[in-house]
């Protein structure tokens, strides 16, 4: 070659790279004039029609794509606060906000996935997995036959090395080896990206018992990094482009959806009311997450581990999506792992080799319109917890009552407050029956006499302020009993008072149709007890038609209405109490077996606001509970850990109820009672403090921190007596052969029925005299009480009503006939 020749190639290699830098130069410059949403539209331009960032994954993927791309030249941009903040405020986060959503999820004969030709599955009942026989994540749920949920088959891993943060699309760097080993399938992938860090992630599928697929996972990596990001496994319920498919969505303790606070979410304006995606592991009750949608439900739910934190998306304003998403992360997600909601964690986890992250999980399948049949599979598979100890005796909870009722800022002799507050005027003193009646019940089983002493006089002239006509309304606990009329010896006051004032609900209940479930069951509470109190026939009759009316939210979720919230309407644990507890009592008056099976289901359905995996820091141990799990305006300071015993205890009392008639699952309802009580006492002000045996309204879980206002002990009182065995403090049983209602201030035991006579066994607690009152009686029976026949003039009766009130002393056999 000549000279000439060289020179002309040397200049003609010089002009092309003299071309290409002003080419470069051009488009750094027409970047930075654009800015960064004109690069993101040209990069999603050029690519696939089909693809559209759905998932709150994706769309960080996308997001930390550009970002990495924008900054991968400047080491000290790629800081990660920096970073960090780049990918909140990147362009990419708003691409979902105001845009029509594209169908992206399958039909029940068609994927969005690439299954690739003879996938490998593997079955349990009725529930398959279909997995791609090359690629991580790919792979289908099947529920009879019919697709319901898909996998996130292209998951990122977002980490920090030597400084800079890197994300790894692993499709781009992935080796994945599928295989059917020992009845199960092992997904076992390779990931090394350019950094020569490799990740490898295996996945392990194995039939679980009742149409449920067991899931073992391991994470490892072979060198130094800080882990911010790794998608562990992760499912997309199949929905429509409405997401009208989905019928309820919880995650126990955070969401708890149904078709209101969906259909409100679908309609939300973008930005407001941002959901936590991945939120703090002490703010789940207990670690499942459910979507029910057009083939029944979809769960995932797994064993706690430290290192690994919840994702959940559902509907919601954040990315105006009508998609959901259920998945496990790593890092975990503590109060120190990341900022509430934050998919990336912040600090991260330093990995080391030979460092793994374990997981143990199971996705199940079922069919249902709620989250119920979910919530039941869940304790069968995993169980409840055991009762946590009070650490105190008998004695030593009744003398901490005592204390409470005698000591405590709630007294003002003869009054009693409902609770103690900075505010005095909060909640007056006021007459207390119930007050009297626990601590003359306190005093009854006290082996310190001088206490006991103290107790008998404090309620001796705690019954005297109070009217006897009002002994029912005077109470200051949340559970009103008649027991307190019993043995102050007015029950036939209180069956006046019942009668009178259940006239005067049902004349005043136009309108309580147009409220929710669980606010309608609340008014109707108190006049199915007045109903049971005064047996009245005509009286029952109208309140179970009016409790029957609760069949229309059949499926639905324990709600209350709540003004001051614009929210709205959200699940609470008072509602559940209040629509398991009427059901209970309209079984009780009607034998109706389709009353007892609602009030099953609302007992379960307040099962998510209950501790069941309680952080292992806090003091409270399992079994606290939280009132409302509604983060529509949610405030993590207020709401993280906040706990509200006091409607624990409330929907207590409501399994106990339903455990002496639901005989098949008894044991299970009085051990969640059981255990929200002793979670109870546990919270409750210790012994030296100035409210001292008082209810806190609300504690945190986290640092066991208690807030007044301070609630009276009766409040738990009557749970702990049946947590230490003590007898009855009051109890009812209705005999549908004789046709009455018993009532006594102990235990009942019916013996024998018939038409003609009945006998029953009372065990009353008090040392002295108190009552039995029988309502519902056509005339006047023949009274035998431990074999002795009872003159009329030791009895009293109502003709007009059917009341019947018999004086009793310890335990007695009666019999009633009719000659």
């Amino acid at each position: 070659m000549s000279f000439g020749q060289q020179l002309s190639k040397s200049i003609y290699i010089r002009l092309i790279r003299l071309s290409v830098m002003i080419l470069l130069i051009y488009s750094v410059s027409f970047s930075k004039a654009s800015g960064e949403r004109l690069r993101f539209g040209q990069h999603l331009k050029s690519s696939s029609p089909n693809i559209c960032i759905s998932s709150p994954i994706m769309l960080m993927q996308h997001s930390l794509d550009m970002c990495y791309a924008d900054y991968q030249f400047s080491e000290s941009s790629l800081q990660h606060k920096s970073m960090s903040n780049s990918i909140e405020s990147h362009p990419a986060v708003m691409l979902m906000r105001g845009k029509k959503k594209r169908k992206v999820f399958m039909q029940s004969n068609s994927s969005a996935i690439e299954l690739g030709s003879k996938p490998v599955i593997i079955s349990s009942g009725d529930t398959e997995i279909v997995q791609n026989r090359h690629l991580l994540g790919a792979f289908e749920v099947l529920f009879k036959g019919h697709v319901v949920a898909e996998s996130e088959s292209d998951p990122v891993i977002v980490y920090t090395y030597h400084g800079p943060l890197y994300t790894v699309q692993a499709k781009k760097y992935e080796a994945t080896a599928v295989r059917m080993s020992q009845g199960g399938l092992r997904v076992n992938s390779a990931i090394r990206d350019q950094n020569g860090v490799s990740w490898g992630i295996y996945q392990n599928f194995f039939p679980g018992p009742d149409s449920s697929i067991k899931v073992h996972c391991l994470i490892t990596v072979n060198k130094p990094c800080i882990l911010e990001y790794l998608p562990i496994i992760t499912i997309l319920p199949d929905e429509d482009d409405a997401g009208l498919h989905t019928k309820a969505a919880l995650l126990p303790g955070v969401l708890y959806w149904g078709a209101h606070q969906l259909k409100r979410n679908r309609i939300i304006k973008s930005g407001d009311d941002p959901l936590p995606l991945v939120p703090q592991s002490g703010e789940m009750t207990f670690p499942l997450m459910t979507v029910v949608g057009r083939y029944g439900y979809i769960s995932l739910a797994w064993r706690q581990a430290p290192h690994v934190a919840a994702l959940f998306a559902c509907p919601n304003g954040l990315y105006n999506s009508n998609f959901s998403e259920l998945g496990l992360v790593a890092p975990g997600s503590s109060s120190t792992d990341r900022s509430h909601g934050k998919l990336l964690a912040n600090p991260g986890l330093n990995m080391t080799p030979g460092m793994s992250i374990g997981m143990n999980a199971r996705i199940m399948c079922g069919e249902g319109r709620s989250v119920v049949p979910s919530l039941k599979e869940y304790v069968k598979e995993y169980g409840l917890p055991g009762i946590p100890s009070t650490h105190m005796s008998a004695m030593q909870y009744l003398t901490l009552a005592a204390d409470g009722w005698l000591k405590s800022n709630i007294t003002a002799s003869p009054y009693y407050r409902k609770a103690w507050s900075e505010d005095s005027q909060l909640y007056p003193p006021k007459p207390a029956a119930d007050a009297a009646m626990d601590m003359l019940y306190d005093s009854t089983f006290q082996n310190n006499r001088e206490l006991a002493s103290k107790l008998e006089n404090a309620a001796s002239a705690s019954f005297s302020s109070v009217n006897k006509n009002h002994l029912l309304s005077d109470q200051i606990s949340d559970v009103k009993s008649p027991g307190a009329a019993l043995v102050d010896m007015h029950a036939m006051s209180e069956a006046n008072q019942a009668y009178t004032d259940a006239k005067s609900e049902l004349a005043e209940d136009t309108g309580i149709w147009d409220k929710v479930d669980g606010d309608v069951a609340e008014h109707l509470c108190p006049l199915l007890q007045n109903a049971l109190v005064c047996g009245d026939p005509e009286i029952i009759k109208q309140a179970l038609v009016r409790l029957r009316m609760l069949d229309r939210y059949n499926n639905r979720l324990p709600s209350s209405f709540n003004s001051s919230d614009t929210s709205g309407i959200h699940a609470t644990l008072t509602a559940s109490a209040s629509l398991c507890r009427a059901c209970v009592l309209g079984y009780a008056l009607s034998g109706d077996a389709t009353l007892l099976s609602s009030a099953e289901y609302w007992a379960w359905s307040g099962l998510p606001f209950v501790y069941l995996d309680t952080p292992k820091s806090s003091i409270f141990g399992d079994y606290s509970t939280k009132a409302s799990c509604d983060i529509n305006n949610y405030d993590p300071v207020k709401h993280s850990s906040k706990l509200d015993q006091r409607r624990g205890i409330d929907y207590a009392d409501a399994l106990w109820m339903l455990s002496e008639y639901d005989l098949k699952h008894s044991a299970q309802w009085r051990q969640i009672a059981d255990g929200i009580t002793s979670s109870g006492i546990i919270q409750s002000w210790p012994e030296g403090s100035m409210e001292n045996g008082l209810l806190p309204a609300h504690s945190d879980i986290a640092n066991g921190a208690r807030y007044l206002p301070a609630f009276n002990p009766g409040i738990v009182f009557t749970g702990a007596a049946r947590l230490y065995n003590f007898p009855s403090e009051y109890s009812f049983a209705v005999s549908n052969s004789f046709s009455v209602i018993i009532h006594a201030a102990g235990k009942i035991t019916i013996q024998r029925e018939s038409t003609q006579d009945i006998g029953f066994n009372v065990r009353c607690w008090s040392h002295g005299d108190s009552q039995i009152l029988i309502v519902g009686l056509s005339s006047q029976p023949q009274v035998l009480i431990n074999g002795d026949k009872i003159p009329s003039s030791r009895l009293k009766y109502n003709n007009s009503h059917g009341w019947l009130v018999l004086p009793v002393h310890g335990t007695a056999n009666v019999e009633l006939k009719y000659q």
